[in-house]
C-alpha cells in the first residue's frame, strides 16, 4: 500500500481553486484496495490486495496519508472509514486522518474506440529512458518538449529532439500488421511510466481523443497528449558519411569527463582523430588546457567540438562496449550508435553548427 500511494503522490495537483486534487482516493473491494490520484492532466490507479474488507471509499489529503504510513513500523495495519474520516491502526500506532466524500473526487477518464497495442515493459522502458535527455526543455515549440512515439506497421520508433540532439529507438511488435498511430507523450508523464512500470510483461497502450493510457497488471495510468504535428525527424539523420570512429565506450565516456574538467562554459570539448587514436580535449584560458588519448579505430584524420553533456547524454544510455561515430566534417551533424545494437541512434550537432 504504501508503495502504491508513493506513486499516487507524484500525480497530485496544487491548484488551489480545486483543493481535492491534492487528495488521493481509496476505495475498498473485494480483497482490494484501490489506490487513484490525478491532476486533471495525468491520473494514476493501482489496486492493492488485502486480506479481508467491506466496501467503501474515501478520498484523504496524499501527503498526510504518505507521510502516515511511511511512520508506522508495523507491517500489518488495518482501515476503517467512517463519516469521511480515516482510521488507521496497527499494534503500536493509531492516527484520525479527516477526508472527503469520495463522490467530490474526479473520475478518471476512459478511452473509448481507441487504438491498442502493447509492448514489452522493459523494452518500452528502456527506450524512454535513452530518449528522455533530447527532450526540449523550452516551451518555444511545444511538439518538442515531449518524447514521440510511433508505429507502422509492426515498427515502434521512441523519438526526442530539442534541435540540437535527436534519440530515437526502434522497437517491434509482436503483430506486423497494426494500423499507423503516433502520439506525444509529455515529458512528466514519461518519466512516471518509467518510475512507476517495471518487471516482465507487457503493458498495453490504447490512444485516442487526445489522451493515452498504459495497463500492466493492477497498474493503469492515464494522459493527456501534446497537441501540434512533430516535425519530420527522419530526414535530419545522416546517412553518408567520410569519417568513423569505433571506440570503447567506457573508454570514450571517461576521455569526455576527464576533459570536461577544465571546459569552457560553452561545456565544450573537442576529439580530435586519425589512424588507431582519440584524443579528447579542452581548453579553459581562465583554467588551463588537457588532452586525453584513448585507442580507436578511425579511416581518417580530422577533429570536431561538441557540447560534452549533450555527447554524454547519448554514450551514455548505449547499450555494448562498443561505439560507432559516423560523421561528414566538422560543421555536420554526427550519428552515434552501439556497434552492437543499433536499435539506438543519436544524431548530435557539433558545437560550432550550432
Amino acid at each position: 500500500l504504501t508503495e502504491a500511494v508513493l506513486k499516487a503522490e507524484r500525480f497530485i495537483g496544487k491548484n488551489l481553486t480545486l483543493p481535492i486534487l491534492m487528495n488521493i482516493l481509496l476505495e475498498a473491494g473485494d480483497k482490494t484496495i484501490t489506490v487513484t490520484a490525478t491532476n486533471l492532466e495525468m491520473g494514476i490507479r493501482e489496486r492493492v490486495p488485502c486480506k479481508k474488507g467491506s466496501d467503501g471509499a474515501v478520498s484523504i489529503p496524499a501527503r498526510i496519508f504518505s507521510s502516515v504510513l511511511q511512520s508506522v513500523q508495523d507491517d500489518i495495519i488495518s482501515l476503517e472509514e467512517k463519516n469521511a474520516t480515516l482510521s488507521l491502526s496497527s499494534d503500536s500506532s493509531h492516527y484520525v486522518i479527516h477526508g472527503v466524500v469520495a463522490k467530490e473526487f474526479p473520475i478518471l477518464p476512459s478511452i473509448a474506440h481507441g487504438v491498442e497495442t502493447s509492448l514489452p515493459i522493459e523494452a518500452f522502458t528502456s527506450a524512454i529512458t535513452q530518449v528522455l535527455p533530447a527532450v526540449s526543455l523550452s516551451d518555444i515549440k511545444p511538439e518538442l518538449s515531449g518524447v514521440y512515439v510511433s508505429c507502422d506497421g509492426g515498427i515502434v520508433k521512441v523519438a526526442a529532439t530539442d534541435s540540437f540532439r535527436l534519440a530515437e529507438r526502434t522497437l517491434f511488435l509482436k503483430e506486423e500488421k497494426k494500423a499507423p498511430f503516433s502520439f506525444i507523450l509529455p515529458q512528466r508523464t514519461a518519466h512516471e511510466i518509467v518510475r512507476c512500470f517495471s518487471g516482465e510483461g507487457d503493458v498495453d497502450i490504447v490512444f485516442g481523443d487526445n489522451q493515452v493510457s498504459f495497463s500492466s497488471g493492477p497498474l493503469f495510468i492515464i494522459s493527456r497528449l501534446i497537441d501540434g504535428a512533430y516535425p519530420d525527424y527522419q530526414q535530419i539523420i545522416p546517412k553518408n558519411f567520410s569519417s568513423y570512429i569505433h571506440i570503447g565506450k567506457n573508454d570514450l565516456i571517461s576521455a569526455v569527463k576527464g576533459a570536461a574538467v577544465v571546459s569552457s562554459r560553452l561545456n565544450d570539448v573537442t576529439i580530435g582523430f586519425d589512424e588507431d587514436k582519440v584524443e579528447v580535449m579542452s581548453v579553459n584560458p581562465e583554467v588551463g588546457k588537457t588532452n586525453i588519448t584513448k585507442k580507436a579505430k578511425v579511416n581518417s584524420v580530422g577533429k570536431i567540438s561538441f557540447n560534452y553533456r549533450y555527447l554524454l547524454d547519448g554514450i551514455d544510455v548505449i547499450t555494448g562496449n562498443k561505439v560507432s561515430i559516423g560523421l561528414q566534417n566538422e560543421n555536420s551533424a554526427v550519428l552515434i550508435q552501439g556497434t552492437e545494437d543499433q536499435s539506438f541512434l543519436y544524431v548530435l550537432m557539433p558545437i560550432r553548427a550550432m
